[in-house]
């Protein structure tokens, strides 16, 4: 019963937390939020929205792995990440956790080729790649030089 319960309570706090990073982004009806001009009052009040969000979900997720629940947090960042995909940092957290878990292909999926931070990409990509075995690959990687 405990163990339902404690389920019960973790897929709750999810939920809530999804609805809450939707309505902050200023998506409805389960579409992603329209984007805008950003260079537009609208559109840098809807880059705060989200950013305020993504922090919000990494926030929650952070709590929910640390009580145990890392499936949990990976569902609320896959639905923060279906709002907001240009969230990296929610991204850059969902790659922890799916390593974490030993999801290496995962871990390539989810991670753009545009990464704001380029030696963080290079590192996790590097130990997925570590992960699949692909040893000389993730030795390039780690060894290029980056202008």
């Amino acid at each position: 019963v405990g163990d339902e319960r404690t389920s019960a309570v973790v897929e709750g706090a999810v939920v809530v937390e999804a609805a809450l990073a939707t309505e902050a982004s200023g998506a409805s009806a389960g579409l992603p939020a329209a984007r805008s001009n950003p260079d537009s009052p609208q559109g840098q009040e809807q880059v705060v929205r989200n950013d305020t969000a993504s922090r919000t979900a990494i926030a929650t997720a952070t709590r929910l792995t640390g009580e145990g629940h890392a499936e949990a947090a990976e569902r609320l960042l896959r639905e923060q990440l279906r709002v907001s995909p240009d969230a990296l940092e929610a991204r850059a957290y969902l790659a922890e956790l799916l390593l974490a878990r030993q999801a290496h292909a995962e871990v390539l999926e989810w991670l753009p080729p545009g990464f704001h931070q380029p030696w963080k990409l290079r590192l996790l990509k590097a130990r997925a790649l570590v992960g699949l075995g692909r040893l000389q690959d993730a030795e390039v990687l780690l060894t290029a030089v980056v202008p």
